[in-house]
């Protein structure tokens, strides 16, 4: 892809004014994922051949994936812990200019926990708005600020930010560097404690051919409510492309705690899972069809012995004139990892998603 550029924009500076020339250069940078520089040469392209047809219909869906969107979601969660969350949540994504990405993100949050001493109920609340800039040749940096709240003890409020920035996707490697903190109320024991996540997250994508993708990560931050409570996490994955609807992985996710504390959070002093999974997808327009099955071994406890795990996940979606879409999503996983798992054995998770995107 670097070598692509250099050859399209070698073209530009010797038929600067052919709009093939800039056509050429706006299909490079789309290939290299960079959307807003993308729409910028297309639309010089089209400038100088209004009447190519080819350069039109590139122009038209680079701009289709800058349109506005709108995605309300309600969600429901339970487990075997006793907790019952429902999650209704809107998102909204808007671009001002193609080179820069503006997110939106409001939710409200019912739990409860059905205790042996009787039934914990809780809310919860939070907004969050981001901005993404693309900058040549094809840095992303993001940041972000929002709040949440919940009617939990001292009806806590917690404020939430966001900054990262990502290296140019046009090599086979591209790093991420994310820090961001924000309130943690998943369950109604965590939103009754007040529970605040800070991270930093170092991320990678390899791509070292069209069929293989290898990603990687590593974690340093710490969980807070009652008193601070230092985390440590590590994730490695490998996804192989079987034809053009098969995907075949494994992965390897870990975490560990300093403390075991009470604060409706799961922090042993070792977690991890080792999985291997397969997706299938499927798009016989207007549907869609997702099914992801991943069976798994994990520890729980740095002295924990080994046990089977499951994880399964599965989506249908309809699509309406192009432009909006419905989608059911069903989630059940007997792994930990969850974030407010106890960690006991005989863990179960079961979520119910109904969610909606509309174009504008």
């Amino acid at each position: 892809l670097v070598e692509a550029e250099q050859l399209a924009r070698a073209a530009v500076d010797a038929n600067g004014a052919r709009g093939e020339a800039w056509g050429v250069l706006g299909a490079v940078y789309r290939w290299q994922r960079r959307n807003g520089a993308a729409v910028e040469a297309l639309r010089r392209a089209r400038s100088l051949a209004p009447n190519d047809a080819g350069v039109r219909d590139q122009l038209r869906s680079a701009e289709a994936a800058l349109m506005p969107v709108v995605r309300p979601s309600i969600r429901g969660e339970d487990d075997s812990d006793a907790n019952r969350m429902v999650t209704t949540q809107l998102v909204g994504r808007y671009h001002p200019t193609p080179r820069l990405n503006v997110r939106g993100e409001a939710y409200r949050r019912d739990l409860r926990q059905d205790l042996s001493l009787g039934r914990l109920e809780r809310s919860a609340m939070g907004v969050f708005l981001s901005g993404t800039y693309e900058l040549d040749p094809g840095w992303l940096l993001t940041a972000g600020a929002g709040g949440s709240r919940t009617d939990g003890f001292d009806d806590p409020t917690l404020l939430s930010y966001r900054v990262a920035v990502r290296s140019p996707q046009r090599r086979p490697v591209d790093v991420t560097v994310d820090f961001a903190s924000f309130g943690v109320d998943e369950t109604a024991a965590m939103a009754e404690r007040g529970v605040r996540s800070t991270q930093l997250l170092v991320s990678a994508a390899w791509r070292p051919s069209l069929d293989w993708r290898v990603d990687g990560q590593v974690g340093m931050g710490s969980y807070e409510a009652t008193e601070s409570n230092g985390r440590r996490s590590l994730l490695l994955a490998a996804t192989r492309t079987v034809g053009s609807e098969l995907f075949l992985g494994g992965g390897f996710r870990a975490f560990s705690f300093e403390k075991n504390l009470f604060d409706g959070y799961f922090d042993p002093d070792f977690y991890g899972v080792l999985e291997v999974s397969g997706t299938w997808v499927r798009r016989p327009l207007p549907w869609s069809f997702l099914v992801e099955v991943a069976p798994g071994v994990e520890q729980v406890t740095a002295d924990g012995d080994p046990s089977l795990t499951v994880r399964g996940n599965g989506r249908a979606a309809y699509q309406f004139a192009g432009v909006s879409e419905v989608s059911l999503s069903l989630s059940y996983s007997t792994a930990s990892v969850t974030t407010f798992a106890s960690g006991g054995g005989g863990y179960d998770y079961v979520s119910v998603v109904l969610g909606m995107r509309w174009i504008l």
